[in-house]
């Protein structure tokens, strides 16, 4: 199986052509490898994003040993007021990356014997509707139909009228728990971070220890992630990172955004931060 590790990020909160070669004076020009037209093609997409979009800066980096492909690129900017230039070594918010994260120690218990996929959600939050019909597998693969939280007017309200408010998980869950499901549970798929956020909750039920402590020992500590933390509460993006901005629809009038929202908002989902080289060596572990 081909190993192929892509990872791209932008300066955030949420066309030029190029010719490889190489030549000295009277030689003949070398016809450019395979790898090298596909790294040309790939940073062409990505100047093209900072070019005609409002992207201010990105870092990707896309590495592919059987196709000899070691690709890591910078492009744009890293605050617009300064015009420093974007780096490949600045941590950033991951996001959604954190959900794995949350889902690879879900299943370090599962080898374990201390939980199993099959178990009902029932056995751990006995109060959430239809609790006894959803399987934590189900919570996994986005096949729960449990309501995302994020969707909710409500949170969305209260998330935009207070940036720095402190979110505990049984909040988040609250709102998922107050709407109706998209469709009988294992039914269908709807992508929804009520699911992770409840799959935190259920490893420090069984763990009796905070989702930030495990997922530090069980992922961060042992692949030495020195830059690399699930975030649990508070605004502070720690250490060399870039300026964020358009926090939702471009706002050329925003603020710089990197940080002036509390990220427990997100927790589980959500909330850890990383570069794109340690997330590199994280893929990487996942696929051995």
């Amino acid at each position: 199986m081909k190993k192929i590790s892509f990872v791209i990020i932008v300066s955030l909160f949420f066309s030029s052509t190029y010719f490889f070669s190489s030549c000295k004076k009277d030689e003949t020009p070398t016809t450019p490898s395979e790898a090298e037209i596909i790294e040309s093609n790939i940073q062409a997409v990505l100047d093209s994003i900072i070019e005609n979009t409002h992207v201010p800066g990105l870092v990707a980096g896309v590495w592919a040993p059987n196709e000899d492909i070691d690709f890591v690129y910078a492009a744009g900017v890293s605050n617009i007021e300064t015009n420093a230039p974007m780096d490949p070594d600045m941590i950033f918010r991951i996001g959604s990356n954190t959900k794995t994260l949350t889902n690879t120690v879900f299943l370090q218990l599962v080898d374990e014997g201390i939980i199993k996929l099959n178990d009902k959600l029932s056995t751990y939050l006995p109060d959430f509707p239809r609790a006894d019909e959803v399987t934590l597998e189900m919570l996994t693969n986005m096949r729960s139909g449990i309501y995302n939280y994020t969707e909710s007017e409500d949170f969305q309200m209260e998330l935009y009228s207070n940036f720095t408010k402190l979110w505990l998980p049984d909040e988040l869950i609250a709102f998922a728990a107050s709407n109706p499901y998209y469709f009988d549970p294992g039914t269908g798929f709807h992508y929804s971070n009520s699911n992770i956020v409840i799959i935190g909750m259920i490893i420090e039920m069984v763990t009796g220890y905070s989702l930030e402590s495990t997922i530090s020992s069980q992922v961060i500590d042992p692949l030495n992630l020195t830059n690399t933390t699930y975030l649990i509460a508070s605004t502070e993006l720690p250490g060399y990172h870039s300026s964020a901005y358009y926090f939702g629809a471009y706002d050329p009038e925003a603020p710089e955004c990197s940080e002036m929202v509390d990220v427990s908002w997100a927790g589980a989902a959500g909330s850890a931060i990383s570069t794109i080289f340690e997330l590199k060596t994280y893929v990487n572990a996942l696929t051995e």
